[in-house]
């Protein structure tokens, strides 16, 4: 559903789409709170070139709400590069099992898998991270299919040579020529969202 009130649609952080859509970018907020929550956050943001803040196409809350808050036609600023041939998609998360939004999540009696990956990192014990929740999973993966086939993308997600799922930010060349679903960490440097749980649940079902 769309929501007037919490809708990009008409502000400065997106402009008309130039480019077609080739792939879906999904993050984590970094924050808990609901759909309304994270519009005031992106709202709030500003800089030289967002003066508006930053924008978003969908949002999937912890107990799978899932709003839209611009149409797809709309260029909206979520992934740096990959922001004019993308829909960005913010699935709601602290992201770590730390900080003030971890513990605000715990109180409200949200409570989430911790797993261990080897993101971006020469670590072995890898970065720990959060799961999302099993109805946001549930929604985030609905749409993302959803979306795949509606827009004519390709079920897949950027994998290495051997089939596994890339966990690394892919080449200016890989980019250029990608089609389907990937990770914000995927198209920037120092980002870690949204983690690598759900990509790799959308690996293995797609690759079956």
């Amino acid at each position: 559903m769309e929501v007037g009130d919490l809708s990009f649609a008409g502000l400065r952080s997106t402009r008309p789409r130039r480019e077609p859509v080739r792939a879906i970018v999904l993050h984590w907020t970094g924050g808990a709170g609901g759909p309304a929550a994270v519009y005031r956050t992106l709202r709030t943001r500003s800089g030289p070139r967002s003066p508006d803040g930053l924008s978003i196409h969908y949002v999937v809350g912890t107990d799978g709400e899932t709003v839209q808050m611009a149409p797809l036609s709309l260029v909206c600023l979520h992934a740096g590069i990959a922001n004019e041939w993308s829909v960005g998609i913010e699935i709601v998360s602290p992201g770590f099992p730390m900080g003030t939004a971890h513990e605000r999540e715990k109180k409200s009696g949200v409570r989430r898998e911790v797993y261990a990956d080897k993101l971006k990192t020469s670590r072995r014990t890898g970065v720990r991270m959060l799961d999302f929740t099993e109805a946001q999973t549930a929604a985030a993966m609905l749409l993302v299919e959803t979306l795949c086939d509606s827009l004519k993308l390709p079920r897949r997600v950027p994998i290495e040579a051997d089939g596994a799922l890339a966990r690394r930010e892919l080449r200016p060349e890989e980019l250029a020529r990608f089609a389907g679903v990937m990770g914000h960490y995927h198209c920037h440097p120092t980002k870690l969202d949204p983690g690598t749980a759900i990509l790799e649940r959308l690996r293995v079902k797609w690759s079956g």
